[in-house]
């Protein structure tokens, strides 16, 4: 009934596929893009020393390379043993494990304070437990 013409419109009408423009609009924010607003956080809010801000960039790039550049939001309890059970074929040791989920903890808390993105509840991220004070008799 009406020409698919756009020359005397107003708005000029683009012939592109709705699915194209819906997509760019439903893209979510990576873990790297994220890092360097998690390191201003943790410096100027939360008062972390220069350390504490190494350790944690440190920790946080072993966890891009292992879960790969994800959502934040995409984060799962598969990705946590994803994590433990990398760590464990490369042999490294309790605290550094903890060191690691620690730093994954504190990122996706930032991510749902500050940045308001809905991410896992941080409480079913398991650090590993000290074995100092278990009786071994």
């Amino acid at each position: 009934m009406f020409p698919n013409i756009s020359a005397g419109a107003i708005v000029q009408v683009f012939a592109e596929p709705v699915g194209a423009r819906a997509f760019e609009s439903e893209r979510q924010v990576t873990l790297r893009e994220l890092m360097p607003y998690f390191l201003g956080y943790g410096k100027v809010e939360l008062r972390w020393a220069s350390g504490t801000l190494v350790k944690y960039q440190d920790a946080m790039g072993w966890v891009i390379r292992w879960l790969g550049d994800i959502p934040p939001g995409r984060i799962t309890q598969q990705h946590i043993l994803l994590i433990k059970a990398e760590c464990a074929k490369r042999n490294v040791g309790p605290s550094r494990i903890a060191h690691i989920l620690a730093s994954l903890k504190a990122f996706l808390r930032f991510c749902q304070l500050a940045v308001g993105l809905q991410t896992m509840d941080v409480r079913q991220i398991r650090l590993p437990g000290s074995q100092s004070g278990r009786c071994s008799f």
